[in-house]
């Protein structure tokens, strides 16, 4: 492993080893339910303002950056990413 990876990469550490983290991720535009099958089960609220709140646990940052790739994908531009502390298992 590169030295450069934090030490939870080269330690051999693995998503098991930690509880879901509940993310609370807002995007630019209106979802509507519908699209939690494709973002995992993610709760999707309409915001006032054109914005979307996408809300759940995930397992990992892998996941994590499974939902970024959709949303990428998707188009909607990405206004913030924050870990939810009220509901987060961590």
């Amino acid at each position: 492993m590169p030295s450069h990876l934090p030490g939870s990469y080269r330690s051999g550490v693995t998503s098991t080893d930690t509880p879901p983290t509940c993310y609370a991720i807002r995007v630019a535009g209106h979802l509507d339910a519908g699209w939690a099958v494709w973002f995992d089960g993610m709760h999707i609220t309409t915001e006032s303002g054109g914005t979307t709140l996408l809300r759940g646990d995930l397992a990992d940052q892998a996941a994590l950056h499974g939902i970024l790739n959709r949303l990428r994908d998707s188009g909607l531009p990405l206004l913030s990413v924050n870990i939810d502390h009220s509901r987060s298992t961590s």
